[in-house]
């Protein structure tokens, strides 16, 4: 099952889309601090998926930090206090917006 929205983008916007796996394992304000990161050293969007999935990936081995996935465990069943990420599938695709001569 997929989300589905429309998000207005203009040149220069860097698109991050992923699987739960990804969303699952990392918060909002940590891919988008990983975009900035890779947006400021001229990653390729290849490269930038990459990283990001390995962020996300590593995050899903981790025990000790927080995720998204153990946030809302715990919000949703008072007797869980599940910690770290979950092991997860996790595709990431990133996309640069550029202007077009159409």
């Amino acid at each position: 099952m997929a989300n589905v929205g429309e998000v207005v983008v203009r040149r220069g916007d860097v698109v991050a889309v992923g699987t739960d796996g990804l969303f699952d394992n990392m918060f909002d304000h940590e891919l988008e601090k990983v975009v900035q990161i890779g947006a400021l050293r001229c990653l390729s969007a290849k490269n930038m998926a990459d990283i990001i999935a390995g962020t996300a990936y590593e995050m899903s081995c981790c025990r000790v930090r927080d995720s998204p996935f153990a946030a809302q465990s715990r919000e949703q069943s008072k007797r869980t206090h599940h910690r770290g990420g979950k092991r997860d599938d996790i595709t990431v695709i990133v996309a640069f917006i550029v202007s077009s001569d159409s």
